[in-house]
């Protein structure tokens, strides 16, 4: 099951390259160093520097849901925005039973949170999942622009929000 999520998630990155490449062909420029800046990278929460890390994914205990942690700059604010997003592992698998002819829409995953920093440190850390799956802990700041504040912990609660 895990070579599956890990091939969902390389579509995910080849996806948003194709896009961004796409759009750049479409309006007929050369890919720029603003097109990097803002492609989507999936990134690992328990690091402090991820782009040396591979990604990784939290599954739930039961295995029915994972949790990524994606981030992407945004130039005009030279902020990093930072998503945590919820799939469903039995969409994502009956996505890749699929024919590739039939493949067209990648299952979309739910956003718990966004945050929009200019801190170094990752939005999301230490995520780490409760016994029955229906709630996660992590470290978070919620106040992006404050580099000195310390992070704080953080329960979400999947069935309310």
């Amino acid at each position: 099951m895990t070579f599956r999520i890990i091939a969902f998630i390389i579509i995910m990155i080849t996806g948003s390259s194709q896009y961004i490449l796409a759009e750049s062909i479409s309006q007929k420029r050369a890919f720029q160093v603003e097109d990097s800046i803002e492609m989507v990278r999936i990134v690992n929460p328990n690091v402090a520097l991820s782009a040396f890390y591979p990604p990784k994914i939290k599954i739930s205990p039961d295995g029915k849901y994972f949790i990524l942690v994606t981030r992407r700059g945004n130039p005009a604010t030279n902020k990093n925005v930072y998503n945590l997003l919820l799939y469903r592992t039995d969409q994502i698998l009956a996505y890749l039973k699929k024919p590739a002819s039939d493949q067209a829409l990648l299952p979309k995953g739910q956003t718990l949170l966004q945050i929009s920093t200019s801190r170094n440190e990752m939005a999301f850390q230490k995520i780490t999942w409760f016994g029955n799956s229906n709630a996660i802990s992590f470290i978070g700041w919620f106040d992006p622009d404050k580099n000195s504040a310390p992070g704080q912990v953080y329960n979400y609660d999947l069935i309310s929000g």
